[in-house]
């Protein structure tokens, strides 16, 4: 659950909140419960900050590669 709060807080969303269960509500807090609901824009910018972190990742990963000598 970490990473959809830290998600919902960069795309200032909230996010999850109360899911119901065999007709029950569960209580489950929202993720950045004072931000306005999701729009279908946010689900862009959402694939986008995933996209920018997985290249950042990989760019990461291919430096440590290479400082440890390993190519």
């Amino acid at each position: 659950m970490p990473e959809r709060a830290a998600a919902s807080t960069a795309l200032g969303i909230r996010l999850s909140g109360p899911p119901t269960y065999a007709g029950r509500v569960a209580d489950e807090p929202w993720l950045n419960g004072a931000a306005p609901d999701q729009q279908p824009a946010d689900l862009v910018r959402g694939l986008t900050l995933y996209r920018r972190a997985m290249v950042m990742l990989a760019a990461l990963m291919v430096l440590i590669i290479l400082l440890n000598g390993h190519a």
